[in-house]
């Protein structure tokens, strides 16, 4: 017995050291604990494996087993009150589902660590949870409310023992003197990185613990405008081959950053690079990284003026994010204000009202109906008019049968619901080659590319059924009982004698042609 009580330490402790660094390392010791565990029957020993595992996996983006040995894990720790692993799975409980865009669960299951390890007069656990809450608003970018809980974090740091012993305490660390740079503390953030400077170095630790103070330094080097270190230590990332590595929660969260600092100097051929990085470590199945990919090649687009770029990586991006929508359908009426009641810090961050409203800064979208606005639409006909791979180029103009009938009678916020509810048919009824913007008021455009009459007649049948199916009631409707819209369209050879003017005043001509015939219908010019 002293044997299997000598061998099961030794695993757990190895298991402690290689957490997030050494990935093969934590999945295999792991394992042979959790093979050890069952064949003596200690539930402990289990219990702890399945925590590692949870871990590993959700480090390598791998959700599903995740969720399968936290579930393990949580429950052993619940039955059998090992307050040890409870506090570890709680905290990647939260990780978990903030992952999952579910920050209500997120943030109670951190809670829940907090409050355990306060219980328990953990400061180091504490000190942990502290600093996942604010990187939790970090990534929502709202940096005070990130500087304040990151705060809190260090002062725990002080508290416990003032010297950097472990990866956890780096991070507190290094996490707070970027949090000072971004509130615009950067005298603060240099006398920091001065004060524990001995301790970076002398800092014995993995790969990784390196990797997060090289971070550090390309923010100070940017922040104070040295733009050769920042290309010095950008290089020296890349040549680090991360993407290769199997921790793609931290080292993709890395390149996100190194990505952000290039297009802060213009740098096109090293941010291009890390953009391919980038999406060789993203999983297809793992939306909250195709997303950030996804914006990040807006950013990108934007940034050096590459309109077709802009206009696929804006098509992707809008796709993934009306999945989350989805996914977050049950959870986004509940707010993180709620949820967090200690220490007076209760405030709600929303993460796709700071989302939409970057969004539409940067790809200019229509705040009511999130489809493209006129100006940019204009622009898209404009980008897909130059593209040699367009062959075809359609124009599909709609507006809402008595629109100012049905405002009148059922009120404006109706009003505004119909033009939803349109707009998302538009949009949604049509693949990659359609392109739908409001133009303005009740008048709705849809750019198609490479395109034959028979493929928008199919698009516009599938508007005018999903229309029928939601059935908005339009009492003042003449056309029939139902809200209803009425179409008008246009094709054209994409080449030299192409005019959008003229392609718009045919469109408008064929939805005139059918308003005349009665409305709730379509016409071809």
């Amino acid at each position: 017995m002293d044997e299997y009580k000598h061998k099961k330490e030794e695993l757990m402790n190895l298991l402690v050291q290689h957490s997030n660094a050494d990935m093969d390392d934590e999945f295999q010791l792991a394992n042979e604990l959790l093979t050890l565990g069952e064949a003596h029957k200690d539930t402990h020993a289990i219990a702890f494996a399945h925590t590692f595992l949870a871990d590993y996996h959700l480090m390598i983006r791998e959700h599903e087993a995740c969720l399968k040995h936290l579930h393990i894990a949580l429950n052993l720790g619940e039955e059998y009150h090992y307050t040890d692993l409870l506090l570890r799975n709680y905290t990647i409980a939260g990780l978990y589902y903030n992952s999952h865009f579910d920050e209500v669960n997120a943030i109670q299951n951190l809670l829940n660590a907090y409050n355990l390890a306060e219980n328990e007069k953990d400061l180091h656990q504490k000190m942990v949870v502290l600093n996942n809450i604010a990187t939790m608003f970090f990534q929502k970018e709202d940096y005070q409310e990130a500087l304040y809980y990151i705060k809190m974090a260090y002062q725990t740091f002080l508290d416990k023992k003032a010297t950097i012993m472990t990866h956890a305490d780096l991070l507190v660390i290094l996490n707070l003197i970027q949090l000072e740079i971004f509130n615009e503390h950067l005298d603060k953030a240099i006398k920091r990185y001065q004060e524990y400077a001995a301790e970076l170095v002398s800092f014995k630790a993995s790969p990784l613990s390196t990797h997060v103070i090289r971070l550090c330094e390309l923010y100070l080097a940017n922040a104070s405008k040295r733009v050769d270190s920042v290309k010095r230590i950008a290089d020296y990332f890349s040549e680090s081959n991360l993407h290769k590595h199997k921790n793609r929660t931290y080292y993709f969260t890395f390149y996100c950053d190194i990505f952000a600092i290039l297009l802060q100097i213009k740098d096109q051929e090293r941010a291009e690079k890390y953009l391919q990085y980038m999406g060789e470590m993203c999983l297809e199945d793992d939306v909250e990284q195709q997303l950030q990919l996804h914006r990040n090649w807006i950013r990108y687009a934007e940034c050096f003026h590459l309109e077709n770029v802009l206009i696929n990586s804006y098509k992707q991006y809008y796709m993934l994010q009306k999945l989350v929508e989805d996914m977050t359908n049950k959870t986004k009426s509940e707010s993180m204000k709620e949820k967090i009641k200690m220490n007076q810090i209760m405030k709600e961050r929303d993460r796709f009202r700071n989302e939409k409203n970057q969004l539409e800064a940067q790809i200019k979208i229509d705040g009511l109906t999130r489809l493209f606005n006129r100006s940019y639409f204009n622009s898209l006909v404009c980008a897909m008019h130059k593209n040699p791979h367009v062959s075809t180029i359609g124009i599909v103009v709609a507006d809402v049968d008595y629109f100012k009938e049905f405002n009148d009678y059922y009120g404006h916020h109706m009003g505004d619901k119909l033009l939803q509810n349109v707009a998302r048919c538009m949009d949604e009824n049509g693949d990659s080659r359609f392109f739908a913007a409001r133009f303005g008021g009740d008048e709705f455009i849809t750019l198609c590319v490479n395109i034959t009459k028979e493929d928008i007649c199919e698009y516009l049948d599938h508007i005018y059924a999903e229309l029928d199916q939601i059935g908005m009631e339009h009492k003042m409707n003449k056309a029939a009982e139902k809200a209803t819209i009425s179409c008008g369209f246009t094709i054209f050879q994409n080449d030299d004698l192409f005019r959008y003017e003229d392609a718009l005043t045919m469109a408008d001509a064929a939805l005139y042609k059918a308003k005349s015939a009665g409305k709730n219908q379509y016409k071809q010019y």
